[in-house]
């Protein structure tokens, strides 16, 4: 058995090279990390001192058996390997092939933490490097599969693309199904790049179909991921569900895969706090404050006095699951309160966490991300502070950032400095999370241009570097991006990549030809793109295009929500074409999807043809859905069905629903109507950049809104609902004087607090 490491102390650096000095067995040894922290190489004298002869019993399983083995990646699977491996190890620590497959198991764990803005495989890799560096010392060759595999896997882990896809070229050329397979998985995971493992991921492993799609969900978005599960005939596992809720999700595909997810995780710890011995109590949660609450350490313990190897037990997988439980829940609470905005039942699932989920050490970082108001950020960063405090080194750069932003995204909240930790941003030799570390801490480096530049020869599949390189080019803006720079950084990634194919479209925006040809290639990847084609053509009074790419769209959109919240422009176009019949299927289309805007332009349809009951009533549906049973929709509808029929109107209940919001009836007012300072308005509580182009500010008090007064804020929204025209006139009080305020808002709404004013 390795004798115990006694102390590890910093020595004084010379140039940029770390150095420390290990006492081990009552003997210092040097450690310079002239290779980089996750290399192995950096730890050869260390491990041959502790590792002076080599064990030849040969294990159960061989190195190939076993990476077999962890193409099934499962708890089940991570259990049943670390038993078997960790029982050999504890006898055989100098067994080069224990060592190996201990990495190779370690290594699938940390490829397989899917746990989003929680995700930290730092602790893993170092497992991985420090059992490598043994495997070194004790004589494995490196031209043996498992040692292959092993170093394709931490080259993986590393960022490192570029020479992991070089060590794939021999490994994956073997003729072995095992080494194809992983070649596969690990090629995916470098590149994103789906195009050619299609057919071999219906018919591979678990590991390869989950890989294959998670390159599709990145690379695309869920809607293709949807798509393969369904040609794959899978059922979902939890490997799926996380991967999916790693990116941004429609409402439509939070249903699906972020939904379930919380349920999902929990259901899976409790299997991992039994397979521990840890009894899970139904209706108490403490068991997973027992389970997952423990610290990260090392795969050294102790039994019976008798020292033992736990490669990949409790105290790895207790954090894989706490960081996938926090994710499912901060994904879980958005999708509820942000997407979906069915606030009560945010604000049920709020108060479970807060009450209810115990305390651990990610949890305080989980509230601060569900924490919606700046009162309760601030509040939320105190624990997050303390822990940072204490224990910087297991706060990444994430978890480090989640605490600056206020409502309005702007850095200005307190929050421990970052700069010592993560100087430099990206770990030497390495480009390790590049894109969340260029992104969230930023200490400078990601204004370097060479160093950029360095960083995308390793990783020359990262978006986020190459958009970096990009802006950095252009002049640090992505304004009037030129063509010729975004195909320079971005043309390996943009025939599959569709964040780079949106980018390089972006740089022909003032090209509607060129435009158009560049978003329809991106479309055919994803047709919910068919719906941003059409907005931007009807900006541009391109109505037939935009009509085109609408019905492109209603078509093949796998987004049915956005489509339908798109579907008035088309509507109209179709209608005022002549083609009832087609507007009719677009606008019951919409309203079946139930969203307000697809109710909105079914309103609009039934209307245009004097369907003035049906009309009232779809318009109950959306107060009964989206305005808490105001009659908002309604109301305005009567005003609108009044301007042609005032008696059906007063059929359908004007007076009375009227009344209740417009006491003194609805009335219309011009600027010349006021004189002395409002009693009566809307008053503006905030300030938002919708307000800017309108010469808004806080404070100022709406008086009227496209000629109509508006006494109160409940007037103010049945006006609003009264059009569906972006633009839109307002007189407002500055506190001096009244003036005209207009111009043009798509969705016609501020995205600032208001409220009634009365003096």
């Amino acid at each position: 058995m390795p004798p115990a490491v006694v102390s590890v102390r910093k020595l004084p650096s010379e140039g940029e090279e770390a150095r420390y000095e290990v006492l081990a067995g009552g003997k210092a040894h040097t450690v310079s990390l002239n290779q980089g922290v996750w290399n192995p190489g950096s730890y050869q004298s260390l491990a041959k001192a502790i590792f002076p002869s080599p064990d030849a019993t040969p294990l159960p399983l061989s190195d190939l058996e076993c990476a077999k083995e962890l193409l099934s990646p499962s708890l089940q699977t991570f259990i049943a390997q670390n038993k078997r491996i960790s029982l050999f190890l504890t006898g055989h620590p100098a067994s080069a092939s224990g060592q190996v497959q201990a990495a190779l198991l370690v290594g699938t764990i940390a490829l397989n933490d899917y746990s989003g803005q929680f995700r930290d495989v730092r602790i893993p890799l170092n497992r991985v490097i420090a059992h490598l560096a043994a495997a070194d010392a004790l004589g494995m060759p490196a031209s043996a599969e498992g040692r292959q595999l092993a170093e394709a896997i931490r080259l993986t882990l590393c960022g490192q693309q570029a020479d992991a896809l070089v060590s794939l070229k021999d490994f994956g050329a073997t003729q072995n199904k095992t080494d194809e397979e992983w070649a596969a998985v690990l090629r995916l995971r470098n590149t994103c790049d789906y195009r050619q493992d299609r057919e071999r991921a219906l018919a591979g492993s678990d590991a390869l179909k989950h890989e294959y799609f998670r390159a599709v969900v990145h690379s695309v978005g869920a809607g293709a991921g949807v798509q393969f599960l369904k040609d794959a005939g899978i059922k979902p596992d939890a490997g799926y569900w996380r991967i999916a809720n790693e990116i941004f999700l429609s409402v439509e595909h939070g249903h699906i895969f972020t939904k379930p997810v919380f349920g999902i995780e929990f259901q899976e710890s409790a299997t991992a706090a039994d397979a521990f011995g840890i009894k899970v109590v139904k209706g108490s949660f403490e068991w997973f404050k027992q389970y997952a609450d423990i610290p990260e350490g090392s795969p050294l313990g102790e039994e019976s006095g008798h020292a033992t190897i736990d490669v990949a037990g409790r105290n790895l997988l207790a954090g894989y699951h706490q960081r996938h439980l926090m994710q499912a829940a901060q994904k879980m609470f958005g999708f509820l309160n942000d997407d979906w905005g069915v606030s009560d039942q945010a604000k049920e699932f709020k108060a479970f966490i807060d009450g209810r989920l115990p305390e651990t050490r990610y949890t305080p970082f989980l509230k601060r991300m569900i924490a919606r108001d700046d009162a309760d950020r601030r509040a939320a960063n105190k624990p997050c502070e303390s822990i940072i405090s204490e224990h910087p080194e297991m706060v990444t750069p994430t978890l480090w950032m989640a605490l600056r932003d206020d409502e309005n995204q702007k850095w200005i909240l307190p929050f421990p400095d970052h700069h010592a930790w993560f100087h430099p941003e990206v770990p030497r030799e390495t480009a390790f999370d590049v894109g969340d570390r260029l992104y969230e801490i930023g200490i400078g480096d990601e204004n370097n241009s060479v160093w950029l530049k360095t960083l995308l020869d390793r990783a020359p599949y990262s978006y986020p570097l190459a958009r970096q390189n990009a802006y950095r080019e252009n002049g640090s803006t992505f304004e009037n991006l030129s063509p010729t720079i975004a195909r320079k950084w971005l043309s390996a990634l943009g025939e599959f990549n569709l964040k780079a194919m949106r980018m390089l479209a972006s740089s022909y925006e003032g090209q509607p030809e060129l435009y158009q040809k560049a978003m329809e290639k991106a479309a055919a990847l994803d047709p919910d793109l068919y719906l941003e084609l059409g907005d931007y053509l009807e900006e541009r009074g391109l109505h037939e295009k935009a009509a085109q790419a609408y019905l492109q769209a209603f078509e093949k959109a796998d987004d049915r929500v956005y489509m339908a919240n798109k579907s008035l422009p088309l509507v109209k176009y179709l209608y005022e074409k002549g083609d009832l019949a087609m507007a009719t299927k677009v606008a019951e289309a919409a309203d079946e999807v139930y969203s307000y805007r697809g109710l909105d332009a079914h309103i609009w349809l039934l209307e245009k043809q004097g369907k003035w009951q049906e009309a009232a009533e779809t318009a109950r549906k959306i107060d009964e859905r989206y305005n808490g049973d105001s009659p908002v929709a309604e109301a305005a509808g009567l005003i609108r069905i009044a301007s042609s029929d005032m008696t059906t109107a007063k059929m359908l209940g004007y007076d009375k629903k009227l009344t209740a919001v417009f006491p003194s009836g609805v009335k219309k007012a011009v600027l010349a109507d006021f004189t002395a300072a409002p009693t009566r308005g809307v008053l503006i509580q905030g300030s938002s950049p919708q307000m800017v182009p309108f010469g808004l500010e806080a404070n100022m008090v709406i008086v009227a809104l496209n000629g109509f007064r508006t006494d109160t804020f409940a007037q103010y929204r049945v006006i609003r609902e009264c059009s569906s025209d972006p633009q839109m006139t307002l007189i407002v009080w500055d506190g001096k004087a009244y003036r005209v305020s207009d111009g043009t808002l798509p969705d016609r709404k501020f995205q600032v607090e208001m409220a009634d004013y009365a003096k």
